[in-house]
């Protein structure tokens, strides 16, 4: 079995999904007090570390197949200010720190699209950002493949599209040339989306969905200074949907199924 830690893990979306393919999570890492119930209450047999810019990687060396990290996006949002490396809540160095120490065998990383051309610096050149972060990921050992999906693609009905990069030693080799990534989520998703619940204007959710500690059911209409309802909905505005969670998964399973090196 495959062994896992999930960093910003937020209500545990990857470790649910890890959970139902059938991988091992075993360490999760998130400073968020109202996640962490719902982490507990989920998960009550995994540790959770309360930051990752404290957590000691090296008594994890090679003890990960893979980590998965939803990176926090603000500084990269086209919707702000994006001020990338300039922003405290940048936390691409603390997370390449715990690549570079725990060494797995593959990382996932979340984020938004809007990585893909976020400049160095307020007002730098587009896209300066994500091609140093790739510099950096191969500064300590790491090549990789990103895509970009949306929540729709799922038969959810929103768009909400999501950036997923996945990454994996220099040395990594493989038995043949890996179908693209493209062609097996255009697989994956047709498949889901044939299984949807949702039909036309009468549609309705179910089986995906987010696990809370105290219920997932947000009311319409709320007093605005109900603390517990906007952090309910804070929480969930942070998280992915579990079925593109199992597709980033997935990718791994089946790279690591064809690398010389399989776990």
């Amino acid at each position: 079995m495959l062994t896992h830690a999930d960093f910003f893990a937020g209500l545990g979306v990857f470790s649910l999904a890890a959970r139902e393919l059938l991988i091992d999570t075993q360490v999760l890492c998130e400073w968020n007090d109202f996640c962490q119930t719902t982490l507990r209450k989920n998960f009550p047999h995994i540790p959770i570390h309360d930051d990752i810019a404290n957590f000691n990687p090296f008594p994890y060396d090679g003890a990960f197949d893979i980590i998965t990290a939803g990176v926090p996006c603000p500084p990269f949002s086209r919707q702000g200010q994006r001020l990338t490396t300039t922003d405290d809540r940048n936390r691409f160095p603390d997370f390449l720190r715990v690549i570079a120490g725990c060494r797995p065998r593959w990382v996932i990383v979340e984020n938004v699209p809007g990585l893909l051309d976020a400049p160095s610096e307020p007002g730098g050149k587009p896209g300066s950002f994500f091609g140093n972060l790739l510099w950096q990921f191969s500064q300590v050992g790491y090549v990789g493949e990103w895509l970009v999906f949306s929540a729709a693609s799922f038969g959810l009905p929103h768009y909400r599209e999501r950036l997923f990069i996945v990454a994996y030693p220099h040395s990594t080799k493989f038995s043949h040339q890996p179908t693209p990534w493209t062609e097996q989520i255009g697989s994956e998703t047709q498949r889901i989306r044939a299984n949807s619940t949702w039909r036309g204007s009468k549609s309705r959710v179910a089986g995906n969905h987010v696990w809370l500690a105290d219920g997932v059911f947000i009311p319409f209409g709320v007093n605005k200074g109900d603390t517990t309802t906007r952090r309910r909905r804070e929480a969930l505005g942070n998280t992915i949907c579990l079925e593109a969670a199992k597709t980033a998964l997935k990718r791994v399973l089946y790279l690591n199924s064809i690398s010389s090196e399989k776990s």
